[in-house]
This record gives structure tokens, sequence and C-alpha cells, in this order.
């Protein structure tokens, strides 16, 4: 049943709204790896699309997007989305989600989703059961081996700025990343208009388990105000291709 909004403050609702969201982005993160598993996520479009979808069951339909394009330009938001019913600025950043008051035309969410997974070794985590043949498992166990000892080279060097920029903070030739883009819309509407918007970079990663730590040392350069947070959670699908490897290892060695 979506959120009634009727009898509530602004701050209030927005309030109500990060609870929510963040609850349902709890609720996502614990499914993730049955998910995972299952082929439900393969891209961050799946992700996506999957926490939309349960926003979708608490909140009014108008005010959950995908994808929506916040100018930099604040004014330009209420203006452009009232009088041409959609935005049409260039410079903006496209939300990957983003959960809006429609009724006053102002973003209270805004949200940028990086899923970062290890595709080549859960390939061959497929692989293993339908591979009954020695030849088959020895193959596997050779791929797997050699892309571990690949990732453990990748995690034992720490990644540069602009490496987790690149990886994490979105594109950006030459110029600010989204992230730091993100927060520069969330510091404006804040300054100009004295509204709350609140920003989130949600990341799911297979790669990094001190993930968490290196996002924080990076984003301290853009100096990010108290609305703005990381919710990152590293999956170890490495440990679970590790045993399998181990469990490979036997059965081709036996």
């Amino acid at each position: 049943m979506a959120l009634d909004n009727s009898s509530m403050s602004g701050t209030s609702i927005l309030e109500e709204r990060v609870t929510i969201f963040e609850d349902i982005l709890a609720d996502l993160i614990s499914e993730y790896d049955e998910k995972r598993i299952a082929d439900a996520f393969c891209s961050e479009a799946d992700i996506r699309m999957h926490l939309a979808h349960k926003l979708l069951g608490k909140l009014p339909f108008a005010d959950v997007h995908a994808e929506l394009p916040i100018p930099l330009d604040i004014k330009k938001f209420d203006a452009e989305l009232l009088m041409k019913g959609r935005i049409r600025s260039r410079n903006c950043v496209k939300a990957d989600i983003a959960i809006i008051d429609s009724e006053n035309s102002c973003p209270q969410i805004i949200a940028d989703l990086k899923f970062t997974p290890l595709y080549w070794g859960f390939k061959y985590l497929l692989m293993v059961p339908r591979g009954n043949h020695k030849e088959t498992k020895r193959i596997v166990a050779a791929a797997i081996s050699r892309d571990l000892d690949s990732l453990q080279r990748k995690r034992s060097e720490k990644p540069s700025q602009k490496k987790v920029e690149d990886t994490y903070f979105g594109p950006h030739k030459n110029g600010p990343t989204t992230v730091e883009k993100m927060i520069q819309i969330i510091n404006r509407f804040k300054t100009e208009q004295q509204k709350d918007v609140r920003g989130y970079l949600i990341v799911f990663d297979e790669i990094y388990p001190n993930v968490e730590d290196i996002l924080n040392e990076a984003i301290d350069h853009y100096d990010p105000p108290d609305t703005f947070k990381i919710i990152s959670e590293y999956r170890g699908l490495t440990e679970v291709l590790q045993d399998t490897l181990k469990e490979l290892t036997a059965n081709t060695n036996g």
C-alpha cells in the first residue's frame, strides 16, 4: 500500500520516505545472494528495476522514477517539469533512482547505483553442476584458479583516486563525476531554495572486501554534506569460488 502523505509536513514526509527507501534497500541487499545465483541480477539495470519495483509498492507511482534527469541549474527542474512535462536540460545528472515530491515538483531522494561483479568467476560457478566429465571440471578449476590469482593481485594494490572515480563515481570526461554533480545539486537546493534533498551512492561490489573504506576515503575529496550517504555492500562470491575450486580439485585428483 502506498504511503498517504495528506496529513504530513514536508519534513516528516521526507524523513518517512528516507526510512522507507533505506528499509527497502536493506531488504534488497538481503536478497542479493539468492537473486545473483538465480541470474536475476546480471546488470545495474536489473538491480535498479528490482529496487524501483519495491519502492512502487510503498510510494505513489508519480513519485518514483528511474534515470530521471536533474539539472545542475536547479531552477529548471521545477520549470521544465511543470511546463514541458519532462526535463530537457543537457547539463544534468541522471539519477538511477529518484523519489520526488510530485505535488511541489522537487526531488527528495536521488541515488546513483553501481554494480561491480565478477562476471567471469560467476560464469564458471554456473558451469559446475553441468559438468559431469572430469575434463570439464578440470577446465573450470583451472579457469577459476587463474582468475582468483588475478583478483588477488588487483586487491593487493590500493586503487587510485582516479580508479575509484572511474569505477564507482560515474563517467566524467575531464569534468565532475556523477557523484560530484549530485553533491552540487544537493548543496544548491539547500542554499538556493532551502530544500533538503538526500543523495545516495549505492554500491554492490564483488571485488574489494574493504570497498566501504575505499569509497569513504575517496569521497572526502568532494567534501560531501551530511545529506549525502554511501551505502556499500561487498558480497563474497570470491569465497564461494574458492570453496568450489577446492571441491573441483579434490574431485579431479580423486
